[in-house]
């Protein structure tokens, strides 16, 4: 079965991905009281940022053409499930005083990754050709970030 969508659309809902994601590291940063942790958390938001203004900017580029896209899987129904993960995440740590859950947060942050990369890799593939590096580009860099958190979570022992 093949879903369709705009090719803005798909590029919107990747902005609202990308801008829960920068949220949740954000508030991951301000959490936690390990220097490099929080680096790392600092670090994956502003990545985080800079590919929510990539993305904005293909949405405008797209909206133009109104092409449209078939994907093999149902892209929207994945995206927003990731945007909703992301968001029940940060409501749950908004409540947190003390510690926050490492183990918790970082599962959600590896999932949230890998659900980036499968869902990036799939628009990639049927995207305008144009757009090809940007989303190759991309792709890279949240396996890259999917690599730190797993090593992160390896060095904490959890």
């Amino acid at each position: 079965m093949e879903h369709s969508f705009a090719s803005y659309q798909i590029a919107e809902m990747a902005v609202e991905i990308e801008k829960e994601s920068f949220k949740f590291y954000q508030r991951l940063a301000g959490l936690s009281k390990d220097k490099a942790v929080k680096g790392l958390f600092l670090s994956l938001a502003q990545d985080e940022r800079t590919h929510e203004a990539t993305f904005a900017g293909i949405a405008r580029d797209a909206k133009s053409t109104q092409e449209v896209y078939g994907y093999s899987i149902n892209i929207a129904e994945m995206m927003k499930f990731g945007i909703n993960k992301i968001k029940e995440a940060l409501v749950n740590s908004a409540s947190v005083d003390e510690e926050i859950d490492m183990h918790q947060v970082l599962e959600i942050a590896i999932n949230n990754e890998a659900l980036a990369v499968r869902v990036y890799t799939e628009i990639a593939h049927a995207y305008l050709k144009r757009f090809s590096d940007v989303f190759e580009k991309i792709i890279i860099q949240e396996n890259l970030h999917l690599k730190k958190l797993k090593d992160l979570k390896q060095e904490l022992g959890i």
